[in-house]
């Protein structure tokens, strides 16, 4: 086992000269290059596990030979190429992850008709992997994946042992009743040896072990504010129970200032790992009851909703909470979730300081702000390294204050969450140079304190919704150019009576420029050149006396550019462009020409 131990380099092709190998674990690792071909030498295998690292390469076909392989995890590198058909001959394995990896093709149907008999986990990249039998579906821009009861491989400590009760006698606590501070379960009544404890939390007013005998001692371990993983006391270098004078878990947490007297302390608890799933489990019912994420996002322990509602498990309880402690602990959730969401094993952001590092994101969270009640009132990400997908936990019952919201220059995927347009507080929207696809909803009008709009460089598409007049109370800026817009420009634009700046430039726009533009009196630049706009250049923008910048270039118009227009280059319009060969235009500054 030698999995989480920042190994580096390749994998050498004389591992496989280890007889009788049983179980390989090299995963949570940093290991490079391919997978060796010799590695269908280990015929005894029973468990492969090489996740979370970054391997390249094609999957060996040896692995077939392996024909007592029962648990194969491979997800979580840069695996590419097809999935080998021969790994049909696998006909023990009961558990295949190659999930989040550069995979192309389909599953072949001999691995599907395993499903059958004996594969009960299968888990891929659905949009990159064609797959009609995975039990899940992962992948870098699936924001949900499909319901599965396991996903995660198997620990290893024992693949076919996990931590059980055995030698227990009596009534096994029940699960409690959530919300209910009165009602957690003791063990009262029962004997033997309660399994080894594996995680720690602040255990008041959970189980207890009265009754119990032979609780056995929890190795030396310790989970600091600093960091959010569990890590072994290196200080100490404990053989064995025997051989550590001080054998508790210790935990250390920050302060949060928006949980008020429900703030986490400095605790020096043990807990096991049943009491710590079964805080983890209030805390997840808490999260769904709240409406904030679905229930089957956590039923895969490696989805940012099970990372995120873990890092909160560590520090809360949930037992008297009143609604604002609750909104806190749910504002805390979110913002963890985005950054699961949106960071490849913690290494792709740019600047994550003070992330996890407390309990507290209005304490030194990097681009996180809040404002003096505690609320947080901006999330500025812009050129971060931020991948996948955006989530959609971020929600206007979250974050009700939220004024902006800038994921501006990242490598974000997939289409703009609907819940962002129900955030009702917001004044700056800003999610240019993206990957952005799909059509701009029509609940954008719902945002009627938007000031600020910048969609540009996506790949966004369809009409733009007449609903974006409804922007008319505060917008004064509406950047939507180089995307794949189609259709016509909405003639409710001429509400936006606050617009300073209209960027429709490098889209698919067709027709005439609406005439309603013409109440646009506060428009300083107004560009629309690179599209499919056709007729004649409407002499109503004569009206807009306000206008420095005028783009009308690589289109199909016809005409002259009106006289009514030139005569606003003796006020403020400075640059004034167009298709000369197409249309006549005495006083233009650019002659556009050449292909649109």
């Amino acid at each position: 086992f030698l999995s989480e131990n920042n190994l580096q380099g390749t994998i050498p092709s004389t591992i496989s000269e280890i007889p009788n190998l049983e179980q390989l674990y090299l995963s949570n690792n940093d290991l490079t290059g391919s997978i060796p071909n010799k590695i269908g030498f280990l015929q005894t295998l029973k468990q492969l596990q090489l996740h979370d690292n970054r391997l390249t390469g094609k999957i060996p076909r040896e692995i077939s030979d392996m024909s007592g392989l029962r648990i194969l995890s491979l997800a979580h590198n840069e695996l590419s190429g097809n999935i080998p058909s021969s790994f049909q001959d696998l006909t023990n394995m009961t558990f295949m992850d190659v999930s989040l990896n550069e995979l192309t093709g389909s599953m072949p149907n001999g691995v599907c008709d395993l499903r059958d008999d004996i594969l009960d986990v299968l888990v891929a990249d659905c949009n990159m992997v064609e797959c009609n039998c995975c039990s899940a579906c992962q992948s870098h821009s699936l924001n949900h994946p499909t319901p599965v009861t396991v996903v995660s491989p198997p620990s290893a400590v024992d693949p076919n042992n996990f931590p059980t009760t055995s030698g227990l006698t009596g009534s096994y606590p029940t699960r409690p009743t959530p919300g209910d501070p009165n009602n957690y379960p003791t063990t009262e009544g029962m004997t033997g040896s309660y399994p080894t404890p594996l995680y720690l939390v602040d255990q008041n007013n959970y189980p207890t072990t009265e009754g119990m005998t032979g609780f056995p001692t929890p190795p030396n371990t310790v989970v600091e504010g600093d960091d959010d993983v569990l890590k072994g006391d290196d200080d100490n270098d404990c053989g064995g129970d025997d051989d550590c004078d001080d054998d508790l878990l210790t935990e250390t947490v920050g302060d949060n200032d928006l949980l008020s007297d429900n703030e986490p302390k400095e605790n020096h608890v043990t807990m096991t790992e049943e009491e710590f799933d079964m805080r983890l489990n209030l805390v997840i019912d808490l999260i769904v009851e709240q409406g904030i994420s679905f229930r089957d996002q956590f039923e895969n322990d490696r989805t940012s909703q099970s990372k995120a509602a873990e890092f909160i498990a560590e520090a809360y309880g949930i037992d008297l909470m009143d609604e604002i402690q609750i909104r806190g602990l749910m504002q805390e959730y979110s913002i963890a979730n985005l950054y699961f969401a949106t960071s490849e094993d913690s290494r792709s952001w740019t600047n994550d300081i003070g992330w996890l590092k407390s309990h507290n994101v209005c304490n030194g969270w990097a681009g996180i702000s809040c404002d003096n009640q505690g609320y947080v009132n901006n999330i500025i990400l812009k050129q971060n390294g931020l991948t996948g997908t955006i989530p959609r936990e971020i929600t206007v019952s979250v974050f009700p204050r939220l004024s902006t919201l800038d994921l501006s220059r990242n490598d974000l995927r997939g289409s703009i969450p609907e819940e962002v347009f129900q955030l009702d507080s917001l004044e700056e929207l800003v999610l240019n140079k993206n990957q952005l696809i799909g059509e701009l909803r029509g609940e954008i009008g719902a945002l009627e304190k938007l000031s600020y709009l910048d969609l540009s460089f996506n790949k966004l598409n369809g009409a733009v919704p007449s609903q974006i007049g409804d922007l008319y109370k505060k917008l004064e800026v509406l950047i939507l150019n180089d995307n794949k817009f189609r259709g016509l420009i909405p003639s409710s634009m001429g509400q936006l009576r606050q617009l300073r700046e209209l960027q429709l430039q490098n889209n698919r726009f067709a027709g005439e420029i609406p005439k309603e533009l013409k109440s646009l009196g506060k428009l300083i630049t107004l560009s629309v050149k690179h599209n499919e706009l056709t007729g004649q250049i409407p002499y109503t923008l004569g009206d807009l006396g306000s206008l420095e910048k005028l783009e009308l270039g690589f289109n199909s118009f016809t005409g002259k550019v009106p006289n009514q227009i030139c005569d606003l280059r003796s006020n403020n319009l400075k640059v004034l462009s167009a298709d000369c060969e197409e249309v006549t235009c005495s006083c233009c500054t650019i002659c556009d020409e050449g292909d649109r």
